[in-house]
């Protein structure tokens, strides 16, 4: 169902539907699951760094369908996300992952 045209792109409720999922809900998850509940259950049994190290290789071989030349600068964004995380608070680190994730894939 076409719903739009901005700037000569027709948008669709699915499409819509779709960015909201890709842009905002995935990385909101993302920073939930791995940078806040797993990484807070797991940093209780091991120190911080191993702790952001074993998360961060998961959460990198979890974005598998990137090329490979794309994991390695991910498992570096990661660990910035961690940073941020830790320095700050998780709702930078979540606001972070969605521009990231707007400015690399848009």
């Amino acid at each position: 169902m076409l719903i739009g045209d901005i700037g000569g792109l027709a948008y669709s409720i699915e499409s819509i539907y779709a960015y909201i999922l890709l842009f905002i809900a995935l990385p909101l998850l993302e920073e939930i699951v791995f940078r806040e509940k797993i990484y807070t259950a797991l940093n209780k049994k091991l120190n911080k760094l191993s702790s952001i190290l074993i998360l961060n290789t998961i959460w990198t071989v979890f974005h598998i369908g990137l090329s490979i030349k794309a994991l390695i600068p991910l498992f570096f964004v990661g660990l910035f996300l961690y940073h941020l995380r830790n320095k700050h608070n998780l709702i930078t680190a979540i606001c972070a992952h969605i521009l990231l994730k707007t400015v690399f894939i848009y």
